[in-house]
């Protein structure tokens, strides 16, 4: 799940799906992946994990980009 909506992210196709379908995943990372090892441990992933949920939420919210296949799709089908 991870590698297909990241790579969907990526390219921007779908971003707020493929964003929404990863917060779940991230929030359970978050909470319950780094409790297990300690938030504060050595080698604990907790920032890495919460910057990666940061972004989720964003682009969950902002969506594409003016660069993304969304937008290249949205405005290729309303200029013909």
């Amino acid at each position: 799940m991870h590698l297909l909506g990241g790579s969907m992210i990526l390219a921007g196709l779908f971003t707020r799906f493929w964003s929404l379908v990863q917060i779940p995943i991230l929030t359970g990372a978050v909470f319950f992946i780094n409790a297990k090892k300690g938030f504060f441990a050595g080698e604990s992933d907790l920032l890495f994990s919460i910057i990666i949920l940061i972004l989720l939420i964003f682009f969950f919210i902002e969506g594409g980009g003016p660069i993304s296949l969304d937008n290249y799709f949205r405005n290729s089908s309303t200029s013909k």
